[in-house]
C-alpha cells in the first residue's frame, strides 16, 4: 500500500506495476514552474495488477495525466478509482489499453474530476468502463459529456461538488 504521502512536481508521482494493493490518502501537486521543461507528467499510474485508487487529491497545473491505467500486451489491470479529487491535468484520468491488455475490471466513481484542459476522463480503449457518480464541475449534460471521451458509462453523474469530508480525497454528499 501507498498512503500518506505529499508529492510535488514528480514526473510519475506513484506507479503502481505488476501490483496489487492501496494507493490512498495521497496529496499530488504540479505546476509549470515546477516541473521547469518536462512536457508531460503523471500524477498515479496503476499497470498490471489490482489497484484501488481512493482518497486522493491531485492538482495537476494545467498539464499531464491525474490518474491513468494502463494495461499493455498481456497486461491485466483491474482499478477501482473511487473517491479522488483531480483538478487541473490535462487529462484527469486516463484509460490506456494496446494489443491484449484489458482494463474490463476497472471502475470510476465517486470523484470530483473539474478544471481539465483535455478531458476529465478519456478511455483510449474500446471496452465500456463504468464511471458513474463523479462530479464534473456542472449539472449541465451537454458540458459533462463535452469532458469525456471514449466509451464510458458516465450517466448518472453528481450534480452537487460539495465535498463531505475535510480528510484528503473527496467524500459527495449523500
Amino acid at each position: 500500500s501507498v498512503t500518506g504521502n505529499i508529492v510535488n512536481e514528480s514526473l510519475a508521482g506513484i506507479y503502481s506495476y505488476d501490483n496489487s494493493g492501496t494507493i490512498s490518502g495521497n496529496t499530488l501537486n504540479y505546476t509549470p514552474a515546477g516541473m521547469g521543461g518536462t512536457p508531460y507528467w503523471f500524477g498515479i499510474v496503476a499497470e498490471n495488477g489490482t489497484v484501488q485508487i481512493q482518497n486522493n487529491e491531485l492538482m495537476g497545473g494545467g498539464n499531464g495525466a491525474g490518474i491513468e491505467v494502463d494495461a499493455y500486451n498481456g497486461e491485466v489491470t483491474n482499478a477501482s478509482v473511487l473517491n479522488n479529487k483531480l483538478q487541473n491535468f490535462d487529462e484527469n484520468i486516463v484509460i490506456y489499453t494496446q494489443g491484449s491488455g484489458s482494463v474490463a475490471g476497472t471502475t470510476i466513481n465517486e470523484n470530483s474530476l473539474t478544471g481539465a484542459i483535455g478531458k476529465n476522463i478519456h478511455n483510449y480503449g474500446s471496452v465500456s468502463i463504468p464511471a458513474t457518480c463523479n462530479w464534473y464541475g456542472t449539472i449541465n449534460a451537454a458540458a459533462v459529456a463535452a469532458t469525456l471521451s471514449g466509451p464510458l458509462a458516465h450517466i448518472p453523474y453528481l450534480i452537487n461538488g460539495t465535498d463531505n469530508s475535510v480528510s484528503v480525497g473527496f467524500l459527495p454528499v449523500p
